[in-house]
């Protein structure tokens, strides 16, 4: 088939999570299909990998979104009944390729990829199918429960009105898919899933693995650093959980290491026990040294993968509640759960101390990612719904 993708971010490289979840499905569909990608990106830096992505599609366009010009546009959605979302994922130059390639290049089926570019294809009549990921308007009521007004305000409201658009979007496409049974069940509570499926993640589990070099007594997170979740996820772990755990273990080291910290995250490296270290070439190179993952999430939505490739790398992980939901089945047998500040410190100081029990988490962490999370074999199930949607398609 000639299958149109459309994508909020450009899926190079597979380094964080929308962007490794797409790049991944566009290199599984490229090998018995031809892709057409059109894509946004926000950041000027990304250029340079555009030219990764022509062995996977037959043609590719990309449309710079400037982030000052976007947030601009979604204040004044503020005045209409519109989701910022929408408003802030436009672009006219990208509206008008969508259109050209429809019209030019014989297109059997549009694969949009999350629901802020759904509106560049809502009115056409071919077969659409869309990757929501997680449900996005589950995430911003989560953000107006923490935060403070006006900004409580304006994610009810995102929340709401992106809700609204959700069920709009379900209703207009041919079939929907989510990363998690649990996504599936947030959208059942709004709108029938009967046209959904889970469709999970993966890691690549020949590129992450274990290496165990004991050097110190460290704690790491990794993830994009200017992203809400994240950002507050740090905060809280810095100001309410880290001064417990030095009671007991003084000489604890923490790297907080991912693309783009904030400045209220580049304020907590102190050169001394809590280091930001910004982009860095190779995760890899943290993922190591019998290191302890911390994922303090309070607001989460899908599948975590810097959970994922920290568990492929051998490593132990205490994990909020709310960030494993995410995961498939018996997770919490392979790593910590912990809700409140006492119970988190409690598990990281008893896994600091307890060289044998980091080792045998990882190692259960290890073998349920290997058992449950292979790229391949999870994002094959698109075969059979395609099929199922286009009739001439042939395996």
């Amino acid at each position: 088939m000639k299958i149109l993708f459309l994508s909020h971010r450009i899926p190079y490289p597979p380094t964080k999570g929308d962007k490794l979840r797409a790049f991944n499905i566009i290199k599984h569909l490229c090998k018995e299909h031809e892709i057409y990608l059109v894509s946004l990106y926000d950041d000027k830096k990304d250029k340079k990998y555009l030219p990764g992505l022509k062995q996977f599609c037959r043609e590719s366009s990309f449309f710079y979104l400037n982030p000052w010009l976007a947030k601009i546009k979604g204040f004044f959605c503020l005045f209409f009944n519109q989701p910022v979302t929408l408003c802030y994922f436009y672009s006219r130059k990208m509206q008008r390729k969508v259109k050209d390639y429809i019209k030019t290049k014989s297109i059997d089926l549009i694969f949009v990829y999350s629901s802020s570019v759904a509106q560049y294809v809502m009115d056409q009549d071919l077969k659409k199918i869309i990757d929501f990921v997680d449900c996005d308007s589950s995430k911003w009521k989560q953000y107006s429960a923490i935060a403070g007004f006006p900004l409580s305000f304006i994610y009810s409201r995102e929340h709401r009105l992106l809700r609204d658009y959700e069920k709009r979007i379900a209703q207009a496409f041919d079939h929907s898919i989510v990363a998690t049974e649990g996504e599936k069940k947030e959208f059942a509570e709004f709108i029938s899933t009967e046209k959904f499926t889970a469709v999970a993640n993966g890691v690549d589990t020949g590129f992450f693995k274990p290496v165990f070099a004991p050097q110190e007594k460290k704690l790491i997170f990794t993830g994009a650093m200017d992203y809400f979740a994240n950002i507050d996820g740090i905060i809280y772990f810095c100001n309410e959980i880290l001064p417990l755990i030095r009671e007991r273990i003084p000489e604890v080291k923490f790297y907080i290491v991912g693309s783009n910290p904030a400045r209220s995250v580049r304020a907590l490296s102190n050169g001394k026990d809590i280091f930001v270290t910004g982009f860095v070439e190779d995760i890899r190179e943290y993922l190591k040294d019998d290191a302890i993952c911390v994922i303090p999430l309070r607001v989460t939505q899908g599948i975590q993968n810097k959970v994922l490739e920290a568990m492929a790398s051998g490593l132990s992980v205490v994990i909020t509640s709310k960030a494993v939901l995410g995961l498939k089945p018996q997770a919490d047998k392979n790593v910590l759960v912990a809700d409140n500040p006492q119970d988190f410190a409690s598990k990281v100081i008893m896994l600091l101390e307890d060289g044998d029990l980091r080792r045998r988490l990882g190692e259960l962490a290890r073998k349920y990612v290997e058992e449950n999370y292979n790229w391949e074999r999870n994002i094959s199930k698109l075969d059979e719904i395609l099929k199922s949607m286009v009739k001439k398609y042939v395996i």
